[in-house]
């Protein structure tokens, strides 16, 4: 049993996944008919994770659900809690937040009951997490700071770096770019000081995106670069996978499609041979908009349709809108909108059902270009609107893109004035943050 546990860790490393779900089951059985009680648990608990990345939702959540009354029975208050943190984290796999937020409460509940400081901080950093997913920047800050002293009070460093990041994260996503910047390097210090390899590549993605969103996308490219080589040097594939479509971002952001499109079909490639279904609609999302870049419209098509079926097959309500969002960007360039407008619609709903709001920004912006080009006068709405929430959310990338649709739009009714205002104040956006579409906006504002 032991060396089917340890070699499953390995293979979660390097995969394939499978192989590993083999191993765990192994141990799995091998606990029950000893009659090991603890043992078998915590192999369910082994191999509900690997069946996590795998994509398995149904059977991870089996398999936690008999390891939490495994340990019920047993007495294991603190086991039983563990288990329940790792439920949550299945359901937030596929949007089912309430679930997730509930799970987490009764972990915490446990937790405080224990009096176990360092497992209070695990549940409020996982709760931290959901809220941030939904959008409650407001709700999800204090639980996360809450999580960082208790995991200093505990003198847990690799989990207070891990709350940090965290921590970050929302208040990024709050657009708080400084403060967000501060938490990720005060977790990248910590990751280093205690030798945390792996937990370093994924603050350094985190901390990439911050820099990118703040108008630096060389130091970004340097960070997820960074992060790629660390995960190569480490064989964590799923690093690898992560750090790659980061880094496609990067190029997208800054126009080096083909750059940026290597990137993807490497991530895309390396979540093949894990089992990575999650990684792979990821990868194949980002596809799809580089070959809209490109102009290839059925590349496009049929990347958008491939991470429409992972997503769908996963129970991924956030990874189906995104799909659909690229989706309907094939459409657009194929001249098909009106089907365009009936994805996107769908995304939206999709977003607002799990209280996405990035997401919903990025598809008002949307939803406003398709009616532009309908010559609809429903677009200005749609970019009022989306300049609100992204206002709201700290976002300059979706505030300039809904001022340039209303400047599009002005200019479309011969409101030239009007018009080059707004498209100035878009550029200037663009141009602070180092994204690709200034030069676009800079030679449409020549033209006025």
């Amino acid at each position: 049993m032991a060396l089917a546990r340890s070699l499953a860790g390995f293979l979660r490393l390097t995969g394939p996944w499978e192989q590993a779900v083999a191993l765990h089951q192994t141990a799995v059985d091998c606990a029950a008919a000893a009659g090991d009680g603890p043992g078998r648990a915590a192999a369910l608990g082994d191999l509900a994770l690997v069946r996590r990345l795998t994509g398995d939702y149904e059977g991870a959540a089996r398999n936690l659900t008999e390891a939490m009354d495994l340990h019920h029975g047993l007495g294991d208050r603190r086991s039983e809690a563990r288990a329940l943190n790792d439920l949550g984290a299945v359901h937030g796999q596929t949007g089912d937040y309430p679930a997730t937020a509930d799970a987490h409460r009764r972990a915490l509940a446990i937790f405080r009951e224990l009096d176990d400081g360092a497992g209070a901080a695990s549940a409020l950093n996982y709760w931290g997490v959901v809220q941030r997913l939904r959008g409650e920047y407001a709700a999800a800050e204090p639980h996360l700071r809450e999580s960082v002293e208790l995991f200093e009070a505990a003198g847990d460093r690799r989990g207070r770096a891990t709350a940090l990041n965290n921590l970050g994260v929302v208040l990024r996503q709050a657009g708080r770019f400084a403060e967000a910047e501060e938490c990720m390097r005060q977790a990248l210090d910590l990751a280093v000081e205690v030798g945390d390899q792996r937990g370093s590549v994924y603050i350094r993605n985190a901390l990439g995106t911050v820099r990118l969103l703040s108008g630096a996308p060389l130091e970004a490219d340097r960070l997820q670069t960074e992060a790629l080589e660390s995960a190569r040097e480490l064989r964590d594939r799923r690093g690898q996978v992560y750090s790659l479509n980061y880094l496609g971002a990067v190029r997208q952001w800054t126009g080096r499609w083909q750059d940026a499109a290597e990137a993807h079909e490497e991530a895309l490639e390396t979540a093949r041979v894990l089992g990575d279904r999650r990684a792979q609609g990821h990868a194949l999302c980002h596809l799809a908009f580089v070959h809209v870049a490109l102009g290839n419209a059925p590349a496009a098509a049929v990347a958008a349709g491939e991470a429409l079926t992972v997503a769908t097959d996963l129970g991924d309500r956030r990874g189906r809108a995104r799909a659909l969002r690229a989706e309907a960007a094939a459409q657009v360039l194929e001249g098909r909108v009106e089907r365009a407008i009936r994805n996107l619609t769908a995304a939206r709903e999709l977003c607002e059902e799990i209280g996405d709001r990035q997401g919903r920004a990025a598809l008002l912006n949307d939803l406003g270009e398709a009616r532009s080009a309908l010559a609809d006068a429903a677009a200005e709405g749609l970019h009022h609107e989306a300049a609100t929430l992204a206002r709201d959310l700290g976002s300059p990338l979706e505030e300039a893109r809904a001022l340039a649709g209303l400047g599009r739009y002005r200019r479309s009714r011969g409101e030239t004035d009007l018009a080059a205002g707004m498209l100035q104040r878009a550029l200037t956006l663009f141009t602070r943050i180092g994204a690709a579409e200034q030069e676009r906006l800079a030679a449409e504002l020549n033209e006025l």
